[in-house]
Parts: C-alpha cells; sequence; structure tokens
C-alpha cells in the first residue's frame, strides 16, 4: 500500500513539472501562430470562393454535387481554424457535427439520384439494364 502511494505522489509531481513545462510557451511563438491560423483562415476563403464558381458552373450534376462536398469540407476546416484564432477551441465539437451532417447529406444525396428515392434499401437497388442485372 506505501509504495502504491509513493508512487502516486510522484505520478501528481511529474504531471504538475509536465504542467509548467508546457504553459512556458512564449508570447512571441503565440503571434506568430495566430498570423499563420489567419494565413490559413484566408486562404481557406479563397479556396470556397472558387469552390462556389465551381458550383455555379459545372457542367454535370457530380460536379456540382463534389463542388457542394468539397465546400462542407472546407466549412469543417474553416470552423477549426477559426475556433483557434478566437481562442475558444470548444467549437471544434459543431466543426466535427458539421463534418457528419456533410457526410450523411451527401450519401443521401448520391443515393436519391441513383435511385430516384431515398426509400430504397440495398436489396431492392438492383435493376434491369440493357446487358443484364446491375
Amino acid at each position: 500500500m506505501l509504495s502504491l502511494t509513493t508512487s502516486l505522489v510522484f505520478a501528481a509531481a511529474e504531471a504538475s513539472s509536465t504542467v509548467q513545462a508546457v504553459s512556458r510557451v512564449k508570447f512571441s511563438d503565440l503571434i506568430n501562430m495566430s498570423h499563420f491560423n489567419l494565413a490559413v483562415a484566408f486562404a481557406l476563403l479563397v479556396s470556397m470562393a472558387l469552390l462556389i464558381g465551381r458550383l455555379l458552373g459545372g457542367p454535370t450534376l457530380y460536379d456540382r454535387l463534389l463542388a457542394v462536398n468539397s465546400f462542407g469540407t472546407k466549412t469543417v476546416l474553416f470552423l477549426c481554424v477559426f475556433c483557434f484564432v478566437i481562442g475558444r477551441p470548444d467549437g471544434l465539437d459543431i466543426a466535427i457535427l458539421y463534418a457528419l451532417m456533410n457526410f450523411i447529406a451527401t450519401i443521401a444525396v448520391l443515393k436519391f439520384f441513383s435511385y430516384r428515392a431515398l426509400g430504397v434499401s440495398i436489396h431492392e437497388g438492383v435493376f434491369q439494364t440493357e446487358e443484364g442485372e446491375r
């Protein structure tokens, strides 16, 4: 029992020294990281604007769907970077939720355009073509 208590005391002391070492980040490093985060956020906004152009001018439906999916992914990345720029990394949960919604919406839209209905199960999805079943 004594060795367990001693081990816990040493582990607590080691953890507190690790926290102190992590908290010794220079202010100039934070400023440089802030500039980097702002540059990344600006680059993401530019790429999102280009994706809107692709969405409006895409020649096929699948090009437009790819643009919407990419826009959603860039939005998730932008939310992550923005949360760190404002100093509130709590918003990463919202970004993860948005990524999940983006994935589910993309699958639903692809299923709808493939089968013209959302209620088709996997087993009912077989349909006839000129060559036979597909």
